[in-house]
């Protein structure tokens, strides 16, 4: 088409074209009712026929011109096409990384959300558990507090008690001591009370020998029933000289028996009187 345009300069098949639109626009406007009397009678064209025997340079030029910037603005067309479905993809990719990374971001704020609260949970444990575990200690502190006092309460009672009842024992040694004091100084007056009876009853008896002189001591060994008769008598240390000794034992032979001892208690008589010595001497009778 572009080579038959070219070659008639555009001029003939242009004519031919509004010739032949003209003619089918008059035919539709025209009454549709058909009349041969109406009919033109149209005579055959004759066809002119023109050659060209040389082509126009500008108009080449001028074609190639055109057709050189159509190629271009195609070019460029289809490159902005393409950079206009590239930066599109690109912003697809770019939206479907931001979608991405909010997703991400969702999901790490949910996590850590998810984290927090779960270290929330586990704090609230542990300080619940510290909070038992300190209950627990003062529990325990207060009960050893209370423990002690209990402890140190009783070690005092029994310290308190124990000095009660080492004072009482102490009254109680005091006054069995006193007792014993009492009853021995009794005893002790009861012992030289009937020793000073038998004494005189004896040295009653005793008649000394002319051998005797100072410093003549004999020993006598006496034993007698708690009614005061008298069971043996024996020397138990000489004098040296046996006329004195003799004369001693005489003398507690013949007293025989003291009835007095019977007015001694058992326990007197049988500590100091059921078996007793006594020293005779020129100068008396010697316990």
């Amino acid at each position: 088409m572009m080579a038959w345009l070219l070659k008639y300069e555009g001029y003939p098949s242009g004519v031919v074209v509004a010739v032949l639109l003209h003619a089918l626009l008059i035919y539709i406007l025209l009454p549709s009712k058909f009349n041969p009397d109406n009919l033109v009678k149209i005579e055959q064209p004759s066809y002119v026929t023109a050659t060209v025997t040389k082509e126009n340079p500008q108009r080449t030029r001028q074609l190639q011109e055109l057709e050189r910037k159509r190629q271009q603005e195609q070019q460029a067309k289809e490159r902005r096409t393409r950079e206009a479905a590239k930066v599109a993809e690109e912003q697809k990719k770019r939206e479907q990384a931001q979608l991405e990374a909010n997703k991400k971001e969702e999901q790490r704020k949910a996590e850590a959300q998810t984290q927090a609260k779960k270290q929330q949970e586990q704090a609230a444990a542990v300080e619940k558990e510290q909070q038992a575990a300190r209950a627990a200690k003062e529990t325990e502190e207060k009960q050893e507090t209370a423990r002690r006092a209990a402890e140190r309460e009783r070690l005092a009672n029994e310290q308190a008690a124990r000095e009660a009842a080492d004072r009482e024992a102490a009254n109680q040694a005091a006054a069995q001591a006193a007792a014993q004091s009492q009853a021995l100084s009794a005893e002790n007056q009861l012992i030289a009370q009937y020793t000073q009876i038998i004494r005189e009853i004896i040295e009653s008896n005793w008649i000394q020998p002319p051998s005797t002189r100072n410093g003549m001591q004999v020993l006598i060994n006496i034993r007698m029933t708690p009614v005061g008769d008298i069971l043996s008598s024996v020397v138990v240390q000489s004098s040296g000289d046996p006329v004195f000794d003799r004369a001693a034992l005489q003398a507690v032979n013949k007293a025989g028996r003291f009835p007095e001892l019977n007015d001694l208690p058992p326990g007197v008589f049988e500590r100091n009187f059921r078996d007793f010595n006594l020293m005779f001497s020129p100068e008396g009778l010697l316990r």
